[in-house]
């Protein structure tokens, strides 16, 4: 019995010989190299998203490129880069190309518009109209 739990010691030991433990496996979730192309409208975006990405995970490459909406769904189409952060979403020709190559892109909505409005608690207004609003804006 000995033998054969020696036997598997020595076999285990051999066998990682050579196997560098603290080099991070490559295409995983969480580490890797990936290119990644946005809209230039949201480079601040993206930039605070890849720093903080690569920050919790250090084994983990964001490659950033910033281009014309356009651009980054072409080079979606051409697999030049894997993911794409747009202000819009596929349209009927990218959709159909898609579904041609029997392929399911993925697309989860992160951010959205907003105008918030903060008043002073002694303003008894309650209502205020669109038309008031946009005329406060322009």
């Amino acid at each position: 019995m000995k033998k054969i739990l020696v036997l598997f010691i020595l076999v285990g030991i051999i066998s990682s010989c050579g196997t560098d433990f603290n080099k991070p496996y490559s295409d995983t979730p969480t580490s890797g190299k990936v290119n990644m192309a946005g809209d230039e409208t949201l480079e601040p975006l993206m930039d605070a998203m890849s720093d903080t990405f690569m920050g919790l995970y250090q084994y983990a490459t964001l490659s950033m490129k910033y281009k014309s909406e356009n651009d980054c769904f072409q080079d979606l189409i051409n697999d030049s880069v894997k993911v794409i952060l747009s202000t819009r979403k596929l349209n009927q020709n990218e959709t159909e190309y898609f579904k041609s190559h029997q392929l399911i892109p993925v697309t989860t909505k992160i951010a959205v518009d907003a105008i918030a409005l903060i008043i002073n608690r002694e303003n008894f207004d309650s209502r205020l109209s669109i038309a008031h609003l946009k005329s406060i804006l322009e």
